[in-house]
This record gives C-alpha cells, sequence and structure tokens, in this order.
C-alpha cells in the first residue's frame, strides 16, 4: 500500500509546524517529561510508537486511521498487509462517511464496480486530484 511518497516523520514535521500546541505542550500531551522526543520524531530518528500514534493524531488535528495507516505502512508494512487481509481495510472517518454516502445511492443493489456507474466514479475520483 502507498499512501503517499512523504514520509510520516515529514508528514508528522508539517502537521506539528501547524499546530497550536508548543513541541513542550505536545510532549506532554503524550506523556513524555522531555520535549526533544518530538524533535527526534521530526527528524525521524526515532519512530512514534504506535500506540502513542492516535493521540499524536488527534493532537495534530489529523484523522487517527489515516496516521495509523501512514506509520504502519511505512513502519511495519508486512504487519499492515496482514491485518487488511485477515481483518479488512483500515479507513478514516472521512472515507468510512463517503462510503456510507455511496451506499446510500446504491439501495438498488447494484455494484459500484458495475459498468453503469464506471464513468460516474471515475470522474468523481479525477476530480479529487492530488
Amino acid at each position: 500500500m502507498n499512501m503517499t511518497t512523504q514520509q510520516f516523520h515529514e508528514f508528522l514535521t508539517q502537521r506539528i509546524d501547524l499546530s497550536k500546541y508548543t513541541q513542550v505542550e505536545i510532549a506532554k500531551m503524550l506523556g513524555y517529561t522531555k520535549p526533544n522526543i518530538i524533535s527526534m520524531f521530526k527528524q525521524g530518528l526515532t519512530k512514534v510508537p504506535v500506540e502513542k500514534i492516535p493521540v499524536f493524531a488527534r493532537i495534530l488535528n489529523v484523522d487517527p486511521t489515516y496516521a495509523l495507516r501512514m506509520a504502519m505502512s511505512e513502519y511495519m508494512p508486512g504487519t499492515l498487509q496482514a491485518v487488511e487481509d485477515h481483518i479488512g481495510s483500515l479507513n478514516s472517518e472521512g472515507e468510512k462517511k463517503l462510503l456510507e454516502r455511496i451506499r446510500g445511492k446504491l439501495s438498488n443493489g447494484r455494484d459500484i464496480g458495475d459498468a453503469i456507474y464506471k464513468d460516474t466514479v471515475d470522474n468523481f475520483i479525477n476530480s479529487l486530484g492530488q
């Protein structure tokens, strides 16, 4: 799974820099006593512990599932693949809402893969851009 060419620490750096919190405040919210850990995360010198990613994501106003998926695709791609193969894909809240809306429109039982929807779906996806 290739979420993006951006590395997780680069993504964190951007989000931290946009955050209303200082690195000292973020470190405290994550349960760290020394704020230099945040600098180490930003530089990619230390990986964010997976169990801290959901809290970190909420602090940075990022969907926790998106952040987990992004970090796991970099930190432990085999584990992520095993989870998704056996439990299912990890969907962010935004993706879940989009799926619900799509399912609501497909109440006639048609599959979104049906040819009748192909152009509509392709046009929608292309409209999202990068």
